[in-house]
């Protein structure tokens, strides 16, 4: 019987990561095939073929493997090293703890729903650009608001003035859209989230829209340092006149969860949102 091979990714930069890493890969070898192991990100994961792929870091590390694997639907488990540990869920002693499991491939996992950006300047077309959580349009210096018109699905459906604008996938929800206001939209709903930035008006909120239509963004004014920030990490600038569009990709990055928490529990744990999930069954 073939072993399962794995991967091992993180960042080498940081001691702890590193360290982690080297403590944990003979043990690992121990259990799987250890195809790679790269704390530089020079392996190119979307060419790669293994069973399972480990990312010693934060939500930032699981982020930037979202799309580096390119839409390659190779599951990938998170040792968390971040403060948060949303998407990088398992602690080291949890990695320890299931890894005969993990490699016999009985694990509990998600399909969640990539989107691509491009933009179309005069008659170019730039990117794509493919995000995991959400894409940022971001004001910038001087700092003053932008205006810019949304459309979805081809239709006008509203005009902003505001610091700027989030569409956000249901796994970015909880991330920078929701810091601004946004609605939490649970993993398994088709659809994507427009969360304006501090609008200057009372009647703009947060609109969620079928997943199957694009989304456009029309900058109408825009700043010397207006930017697109893709999943906090990838910047553009952009110009007057830029079209963003926005679509959900056919492509899936799967997520492995530990076997601990559900998704509200989770919620509660990470935000200590809503009150403890098992409070309304007492009484």
């Amino acid at each position: 019987m073939a072993r399962t091979r794995i991967a091992i990714v993180g960042d080498g930069r940081r001691d702890a990561v590193r360290r982690a890493v080297e403590e944990a890969r003979p043990w690992l070898a121990e259990h799987a095939e250890v195809a790679v192991c790269d704390l530089a990100n020079e392996t190119r994961l979307c060419g790669l073929a293994v069973d399972l792929l480990m990312v010693f870091g934060g939500d930032g590390a699981m982020l930037a493997v979202a799309r580096r694997l390119n839409g390659r639907p190779t599951p990938v488990l998170g040792v968390n090293f971040g403060k948060l540990g949303f998407l990088a869920e398992f602690s080291r002693n949890e990695l320890v703890a299931r890894i005969d499991d993990l490699v016999a491939g009985r694990y509990r996992s998600t399909k969640h729903p990539l989107m691509t950006c491009s933009i179309r300047r005069g008659g170019d077309t730039l990117g794509p650009w493919l995000a995991l959580n959400d894409y940022v349009l971001h004001g910038g210096w001087p700092f003053r608001m932008i205006e810019l018109a949304v459309q979805v699905g081809g239709e006008p459906a509203a005009g902003y003035r505001s610091d700027g604008v989030i569409v956000s996938s249901p796994t970015g929800s909880t991330a920078h859209s929701l810091a601004a206001g946004g609605p939490v939209v649970t993993p398994g709903v088709r659809c994507l989230i427009v969360t304006p930035i501090c609008s200057h008006s009372l009647s703009i909120r947060p609109l969620v829209t079928p997943a199957e239509e694009p989304i456009d963004l029309v900058l109408t004014s825009a700043l010397p340092q207006t930017t697109l920030v893709v999943d906090g990490q990838v910047t553009v600038e952009l110009n007057v006149g830029d079209v963003l569009r926005v679509i959900q990709s056919p492509h899936v990055f799967v997520l492995i969860h530990t076997a601990r928490q559900t998704y509200f529990q989770k919620l509660h744990e990470k935000f200590s949102w809503g009150g403890r999930p098992n409070d309304a069954r007492q009484g």
